[in-house]
């Protein structure tokens, strides 16, 4: 294997120049897909409350028919029940949008809505040069790093989470950071205890179900202290940069709803009454919510877990830590399906970090036809699966899904038979015996009210709902730009072009 520090003197900068290279083709490439404005309602709750602070200096939003899952405070305001972290994280977005509209004279929401589009696209991208880091840190080779990043970027569930804007995106890149200080044998000293202090901060301020992956981040702290790896000062960098936020988060809470243990997430907080047999069923079997059926590309991943343990076994311990703790975690929980999102969205972390030892079956291919058919045969059912997820809005999935345990009404035969319809230029208006579901007795009435016209369900008000689910495809649709259209030809064959260039400075190293 090649390692930095073994490769010819002035190849340093070549690496350098790879990933960045290699970080604007995992942009463009995820550009291709970006939401036309579209954000989950959960989303919706942290922009809201990032606008009130850009705007009034207040975390108190509006209570309204729209944003009606607010907590009241002991002072009388309403508060998101999301993570503050989460909405502070969208202020970037908030600004510049306020800035283009005075300058432009373009309404600010558009604008807003516009940057807000990107979001998972930046993270995405950060996450796949992360990845491209964590592997040269391993001691892999520049151009097989390359590789294993293109096929986690083309084959894993970040392709339709660079789109569906949550904070399990951000939390991912959290996670493959820790791994790259793990690999780098971080001490703690003051710089390594502030990095993984404010790992840990960043987690639970994005979201407070990432508790359990703190402690993760806590136990490699303490592992150091064990090994003798740490200084007083890198310790108490470490306890400041853990601890202080959360001391502020948890006065917060007390200041607000007179406890410090209340995160807002009300009774949500202890309702983990689903046996555990049931749930981790539901995440590892399920024809709907399977973590195997969303990326298949875990299958080659798990089976290389062992050889990355005998090489790297720090790395593969702390891998298999993040994916069983995030599993047995939200297996528990009363919605461990993760809602209304495509795949088990409350466990995408797990899912993307456990790709890691997909870089050892890469290193091994060599020329075996038989890997290679292999590899080359689940990326192709990768690649769909994930491409559906990417152009069909998942929303639409949900007013035709029977259960999670059945495979002809399963969420990815609910999306192929959508995007055949979309491909072919069908109307968005489906009856309800297109997908054989009973109309009269819908899970959410709410949502189902708005689209049901008689036995028929009209998704063609839907701005991303008219065509593929992209900014592209909306922009050409419901405002006639049909040269739109050229966009993501555009964008993936400068991502190609990008990539391509990244593999070159790959090989001369």
């Amino acid at each position: 294997m090649t390692t930095l520090s073994a490769v010819v003197p002035g190849s340093r900068p070549r690496v350098f120049c790879a990933a960045l290279w290699l970080a604007v083709a995992a942009f463009l490439f995820f550009a291709v897909f970006a939401p036309m404005g579209n954000l989950p309602s959960d989303t919706e709750y942290s922009v809201e409350t990032a606008k009130s602070l850009y705007f009034k200096h207040s975390l108190a939003i509006e209570k309204n028919n729209h944003f009606w899952a607010v907590n009241l405070t002991r002072n009388g305001t309403y508060h998101s029940r999301y993570g503050l972290g989460y909405a502070v994280s969208f202020l970037p977005q908030v600004a510049l949008a306020d800035l283009v509209s005075r300058a432009s004279g373009v309404r600010f929401d558009y604008a807003l809505r516009f940057f807000l589009s990107f979001t998972n696209t930046i993270y995405a991208a950060i996450i796949a040069l992360l990845f491209f880091l964590l592997f040269l840190r391993l001691g892999y080779g520049a151009r097989e790093s390359a590789v294993a990043v293109v096929l986690i970027c083309c084959g894993s569930i970040l392709l339709p989470y660079s789109k569906i804007i949550h904070a399990e995106v951000p939390s991912t890149a959290c996670l493959v950071l820790l791994l790259v200080l793990i690999a780098r044998n971080t001490r703690l000293d003051f710089s390594g205890g502030a990095a993984l202090g404010a790992v840990a901060s960043a987690l639970y301020l994005l979201k407070i179900g990432n508790a359990p992956l703190c402690l993760i981040v806590a136990s490699y702290a303490a592992y150091c202290l064990f090994a003798k790896r740490a200084t007083p000062e890198g310790a108490l960098a470490f306890a400041l940069m853990a601890g202080l936020p959360l001391a502020a988060l948890m006065a917060l809470n007390h200041h607000c709803y007179g406890s410090a243990f209340n995160f807002g997430y009300g009774e949500e907080q202890r309702q983990f009454g689903t046996p555990l047999h049931i749930g981790l069923a539901g995440l590892l079997l399920s024809p709907s919510k399977s973590v195997f059926v969303f990326s298949p590309l875990l299958v080659i991943a798990a089976a290389s877990l062992r050889p990355l343990f005998r090489s790297h076994r720090t790395v593969a311990v702390f891998v298999a830590t993040i994916v069983l703790t995030d599993l047995l975690f939200y297996a528990r929980w009363h919605d461990w399906s993760g809602g209304w999102g495509w795949g088990p969205r409350l466990v995408v972390p797990a899912m993307i970090v456990g790709h890691v030892p997909l870089i050892v079956f890469v290193h091994n291919l060599g020329a075996r036809l038989t890997k290679r058919a292999v590899l080359a045969a689940v990326l192709l059912v990768a690649f769909w699966i994930n491409l559906l997820g990417a152009l069909v809005w998942y929303q639409q999935i949900y007013y035709f899904h029977k259960d999670f345990a059945t495979v002809s009404h399963s969420h990815i035969a609910i999306a192929s038979q959508i995007f055949w319809h979309k491909l072919t230029g069908r109307p968005e208006v489906y009856n309800c015996a297109d997908f054989c579901v009973d109309c009269t007795t819908p899970s959410y009435h709410r949502y189902w009210d708005n689209l049901a016209k008689g036995n028929n369900v009209d998704f063609s008000g839907f701005a991303t709902y008219r065509g593929f689910a992209t900014m592209w495809t909306g922009m050409a649709m419901n405002f006639g730009m049909k040269w739109v259209v050229a966009i993501p030809l555009l964008l993936l064959g400068a991502a190609v072009a990008c990539g391509r260039r990244a593999l070159r400075l790959c090989g001369d190293t």
